[in-house]
């Protein structure tokens, strides 16, 4: 077993089996060469998300009361946003990745940085006791400290929240919109201290690029020599607002300073957000830019494809994963919180809060829960 299994064995889990997730985890869709597509359980045209969207249509439906992910490029939080449930992503290096699959052939433990862990489940409570039976060292994963979480310091009295939804221009379709225009004021007629603001010193298209660059590099190593070469080849015919995408592959030129670059962006801008978090309980943002699409297979060596968002036809990337790479850049603890469903789909949002304050975060997102939507089954929704 993997370690996060086997806690959840000794807590007392019955592990009912496995779901269907893209391969390598590496699509925001559910498409495996094996078992073929997932249906998203509110309409079965369109993706559940990915990777792990076979587990976010589980624990939709009722079939399981939590599921364990992973997040890289948005792996638990998006399949949480397109099927209405809770996703957590723990700080980085919070939860340990002892027995995770799959590694990249030839190249174990290659992804060093912004790989994180998290749980799906449909309630809040249920993502804190998932946290705290898969959190904590193991004496295998040496990258896990022994040390525990950052006390909960979410004030009860009147809570700060900050909102923001302006990332490097990228649009919100129609229903992402509203489910955010709607949870931002119900937060404000029930008295709490929102502020639309962003910290200054955190630049989006900074954070792309440097999300791009260190997502390239390690995930590249899975490669070939000569498929490196080709892609990052056919990287510099990207036109440039394609920026995660050229940044991506950019990454796969392998270039020591390049890569030190990025680290470094990636060291400011943390710094940059821990200092935002001193005056906010939480940030809360679009987990993406658009709710579920119909699913389609991506052709490793074709052109990006493209996805409406709004009136803009945007990079597949960009329109997808974009806004979730922030927060897998800086490792900061994010749970995607149900916005409740629009127009027939569901809305999910971020709420970030400072690394190693997972729990504080948590219980912050509970008060916010009580007051939005929150979670509603496929067949009520379809009611």
């Amino acid at each position: 077993d993997a370690t996060v299994v086997a806690r959840l064995r000794q807590a007392g889990a019955i592990i009912l089996g496995k779901t269907n997730l893209s391969r390598l985890a590496g699509d925001p869709q559910c498409i495996s060469p094996v078992f073929g597509a997932t249906r998203n359980p509110w309409r079965h045209d369109v993706t559940p998300g990915g990777s792990s969207g076979g587990a976010a249509a589980a624990v939709a439906m009722g079939f399981s009361y939590m599921d364990p992910g992973s997040d890289l490029g948005g792996s638990i939080r998006i399949p949480a946003a397109y099927c209405g449930v809770y996703g957590l992503k723990a700080t980085e290096n919070r939860i340990p990745r002892t027995g995770h699959i799959p590694h990249l052939p030839g190249q174990p433990r290659s992804v060093r940085h912004m790989l994180s862990f998290g749980v799906l489940t449909r309630s809040i409570e249920d993502l804190a006791l998932g946290l705290s039976v898969m959190a904590g060292p193991d004496r295998i994963d040496t990258e896990v400290p022994p040390v525990a979480g950052v006390a909960g310091r979410a004030r009860t009295d009147r809570l700060r929240v900050a909102w923001w939804d302006d990332f490097a221009g990228l649009p919100l379709c129609d229903r992402t919109r509203a489910g955010l225009d709607r949870t931002i004021g119900r937060l404000t007629d029930a008295g709490v201290e929102v502020v639309r603001c962003f910290p200054d010193a955190f630049d989006p298209e900074r954070a792309l690029y440097a999300y791009g660059v260190l997502a390239g590099a390690e995930i590249g190593l899975a490669f070939k020599p000569w498929e490196r070469h080709l892609i990052a080849m056919a990287g510099r015919l990207i036109p440039k607002r394609q920026p995660l995408t050229r940044a991506f592959t950019q990454g796969l030129r392998f270039d020591w300073r390049r890569y030190n670059a990025a680290l470094n962006i990636r060291d400011q801008l943390i710094s940059a957000m821990e200092n935002f978090l001193d005056d906010h309980d939480v940030l809360i943002c679009p987990t993406a830019p658009r709710t579920a699409y119909p699913a389609f297979a991506l052709k490793p060596l074709g052109k990006p494809p493209t996805l409406v968002v709004g009136d803009r036809a945007l990079p597949f990337l960009e329109a997808t994963v974009s806004m979730v790479g922030l927060f897998s850049l800086t490792g900061h603890p994010v749970v995607s919180l149900p916005a409740g469903p629009v127009d027939g789909l569901p809305v999910g949002l971020q709420c970030v809060g400072r690394r190693w304050g997972d729990e504080a975060l948590i219980e912050a997102c509970a008060q916010i829960d009580r007051i939005v939507d929150g979670y509603a089954t496929p067949r009520a929704a379809a009611s």
